[in-house]
């Protein structure tokens, strides 16, 4: 699985986490926003970034606070759980930090016919081993086991001169 999948599975995760703190709860915001805009990572955005920068959780509740009212007659405004709503907050920036990190870093070394959507990233043993499966499929190498255990490849002298071996 691509490093940059994974890490917007976890934001997404950790957003729906932060959307469930108001199961029997919702606020309007004087920009308009309800429960319903933290449904992805542009919503999520919508409510925790102020010119590129992550908000305090204070900041956070104080944008829902006021509004915030129950959806459930027998549930009363004061239960709602403020303690797992920060909890579930922080979790979330943290997943969004490590996100737009690496998608900062992504965006920076992308080519010109490289679109972020449509890039993926993976660790270093993930491609060495795709690299050394493909190699062998395409007949660019010859695995060979000796007898004490060890794995060696016999390469081809084309592919030799370009691995510069």
């Amino acid at each position: 699985m691509s490093i940059l999948v994974e890490k917007i599975s976890d934001l997404e995760n950790a957003i729906d986490n932060l959307r469930s703190c108001f199961n029997d709860f919702d606020f309007l915001t004087k920009c308009g926003l309800t429960v319903e805009d933290i449904s992805d990572i542009s919503g999520f955005e919508k409510f925790v970034l102020d010119d590129s920068d992550i908000i305090y959780f204070e900041d956070f509740c104080l944008k829902i606070k006021k509004s915030l009212v129950s959806l459930d007659d027998e549930v009363e405004k004061s239960e709602f759980d403020w303690d797992y709503l920060s909890h579930c907050y922080e979790d979330a920036v943290d997943k969004y930090k490590e996100y737009s990190n690496l998608k900062e870093q992504i965006e920076e070394n992308l080519t010109d016919q490289q679109e972020f959507e449509n890039v993926s990233i993976h660790q270093k043993d993930d491609i060495k081993d795709a690299l050394l499966n493909y190699m062998i499929e395409e007949n660019l190498l010859k695995e060979i086991n000796s007898i004490d255990g060890e794995v060696y490849y016999l390469v081809n002298p084309e592919l030799e001169k370009k691995l510069d071996l």
